[in-house]
């Protein structure tokens, strides 16, 4: 790559991430899963493979990941087409899960009573008085 081009993709990651908020829906779900797909960089402030800030650098749209793991952005057109792909739809899956998991400790499962509840806990009937 050479250096004008990896001017372009520092100065596209840094205005599209100051602006993050209001950039289009297809683009932010780029930028996440470009992020999910390199998470070991998203957790560091630079990428250990091109030394690029992050999560400057996913905010790029004409970056493309030194190890080939995504490219340039893509239209919207173009974004909703990959999202109906196995590639997709497994990551997704698979992030779903990991989210389950994190979700659920020891104990929860089949548990649905409240915090504020406990085994001796009455709940209140809304019936009226009972005789």
């Amino acid at each position: 790559m050479g250096f004008s081009q990896k001017v372009k993709d520092i100065y596209s990651g840094y205005t599209n991430y100051l602006k993050a908020d209001e950039l289009p829906e297809y683009i932010k779900e780029q930028v996440l899963y470009r992020m999910e797909l390199c998470k070991d960089c998203a957790s560091k402030p630079f990428c250990p493979y091109c030394g690029c800030v992050s999560p400057v650098l996913f905010f790029s749209a004409t970056k493309t990941d030194k190890l080939g793991k995504w490219g340039p952005m893509v239209p919207e057109a173009e974004w909703n087409k990959f999202k109906s792909t196995p590639e997709y739809i497994n990551l997704m899956n698979q992030i779903d899960e990991t989210n389950r998991q994190s979700n659920t400790g020891p104990g929860d499962e089949g548990d649905s009573r409240t915090e504020q509840q406990s085994e001796g806990d009455a709940i209140p009937s809304t019936s009226g008085p009972q005789d």
